[in-house]
């Protein structure tokens, strides 16, 4: 019975994302798409200038930067935590910051192209 759930509650997550990605090449879904996307690029964007002002570095295309960056993020976050993560959010965090350095690396990636 437990796989039953576990094969139906999957179903259910396959389909639920794949409505959403539908959902956004529509019209009015590519509008809030947008809509969504414009403020987390602006806030991307003013970190990366902040990190800029503060270290007198160029972050775009110097991987090293990038990186740092990334992992003084995730020592921060796990600092905060008040009781230790587990494995699964602790490979959500670095994903996270691995994502994270490749757009500071790279900030042509979330340029808007519309």
């Amino acid at each position: 019975m437990k796989i039953l759930s576990r094969v139906g509650g999957a179903f259910l997550l396959l389909v639920l994302v794949a409505a959403a990605i539908l959902g956004f090449q529509t019209p009015t879904g590519g509008q809030i798409w947008d809509d969504l996307w414009a403020p987390g690029a602006a806030v991307v964007g003013w970190l990366r200038d902040q990190i800029q002002l503060l270290t007198r570095t160029s972050i775009p295309g110097h991987a090293g930067a990038a990186i740092a960056i990334a992992a003084v993020g995730v020592i921060v976050a796990l600092a905060l935590l008040k009781k230790p993560v587990s494995v699964r959010a602790f490979t959500v965090l670095v994903l996270l910051a691995a994502i994270a350095a490749y757009v500071l690396y790279n900030p042509t990636v979330v340029a808007n192209t519309a």
